[in-house]
């Protein structure tokens, strides 16, 4: 009762107002009973965002299939996207957890990461009917641009400029670490101490290197974290200071799987 997993875009190219067919398929020999997949997907796209999405199951009996007989069964997930900047669109790896019917045996499949290229935005072409209307026109224009930069000029004059949070700074950096660590998951629970370090010290002004795990978990307990944030950011600061001093065996997939849970937590957090 193997389990298999695919996807496919039906474009490697896409014009910017048009759209892409993103679509990842599990299969398996046997009842729809025997999996059961109880979790939302959240796959993070670059430059594109989802504008629908619907998922469906089917089962067909089969006959002679690789020797074998008896039920095939297929869940598919379709997401439509659709761009919102021109380049390379990256779709990353896409973890999907499921249970093993009938001992509710958890595991996870991964699929691939996928890019698709979006062409340039086509500039609106604005229709004259005569000379006058242009003539109009490029007044207007040349008006509202000016009257646009006075306001600009003068706003950036009064205002000064937003400082990124730290949470959003945190999350920003969690991208960019996982990047630059790959599958290195030593290198990757290095960066994340750092991380947790610098949120905690902006956050709450509350220093938690080079300290052991009761000081930790005390520190942590003074925070304005929710139970569940402080239990969880507490335990992964612990790993991280542990793995930074002794090697770390990892399968592939381990640190994408890891900076999801991290941002979904940071995701979910108030400012």
């Amino acid at each position: 009762m193997a389990i298999s997993i695919s996807q496919s875009l039906d474009k490697s190219n896409i014009a910017f107002e048009d759209s892409a067919i993103f679509e990842i398929t599990v299969s398996w020999q046997g009842a729809q009973r025997d999996y059961i997949f109880n979790k939302a997907l959240v796959p993070y796209i670059d430059r594109l965002k989802v504008r629908g999405f619907s998922s469906s199951i089917s089962s067909t009996n089969v006959t002679g299939l690789l020797e074998k007989e008896g039920e095939l069964t297929t869940k598919k997930f379709r997401y439509v996207l659709i761009p919102t900047s021109s380049g390379e669109g990256i779709i990353d790896a896409v973890e999907i957890e499921y249970l093993k019917m009938p001992d509710s045996v958890s595991n996870v499949l991964i699929t691939e990461p996928m890019t698709i290229m979006i062409a340039e935005k086509i500039p609106e072409i604005i229709e004259e009917t005569n000379s006058r209307t242009k003539y109009l026109i490029i007044i207007g224009l040349i008006l509202t641009a000016s009257l646009a930069a006075l306001y600009i000029r003068k706003k950036i004059a009064r205002e000064k400029p937003v400082k990124q949070s730290p949470k959003d700074s945190f999350l920003k950096s969690l991208m960019e670490l996982k990047n630059l660590s790959g599958s290195d998951m030593k290198k990757f629970q290095s960066g994340l101490y750092e991380l947790f370090c610098s949120f905690i010290k902006a956050s709450f002004q509350l220093d938690l290197r080079e300290i052991s795990e009761s000081e930790i978990e005390t520190k942590i307990r003074e925070t304005r974290l929710n139970s569940e944030e402080q239990y969880k950011i507490s335990n992964w600061i612990i790993m991280a200071q542990k793995d930074k001093f002794r090697p770390v065996d990892s399968s592939p997939g381990d640190v994408i799987r890891l900076e999801s849970e991290v941002r979904i937590i940071f995701e979910k957090m108030k400012n």
